[in-house]
């Protein structure tokens, strides 16, 4: 399967999109949340990006964070957050 899929058995012909906030695992039995600190980028199209899609999700811009896995979207700092980052 094409990255940003899976398959439910081994050398299926079947692949299914993963759902979103989600990227296929390295054995593309399963799919898995994008982790903390990353985000799934909407703008990355699974069927434009490359032959194969992107393999994971993309790590935040700076400036921006996320503070839960499965996220769609980064949250912007705050000038207070960003003060007491350093």
């Amino acid at each position: 399967c094409p990255n940003g899929y899976w398959q439910e058995k081994t050398n299926s012909i079947d692949c299914k999109l993963c759902p979103e906030a989600k990227f296929a695992a390295a054995n593309k039995l399963s799919c898995v949340n994008c982790n903390s600190g990353t985000y799934e980028d909407k703008t990355i199209s699974w069927a434009t990006h490359s032959p194969n899609g992107p393999a994971s999700c993309s790590p935040c811009p700076t400036g921006q964070y996320a503070d839960q896995n499965a996220q769609v979207r980064c949250k912007g700092c705050t000038a207070v957050s960003l003060i007491h980052s350093f």
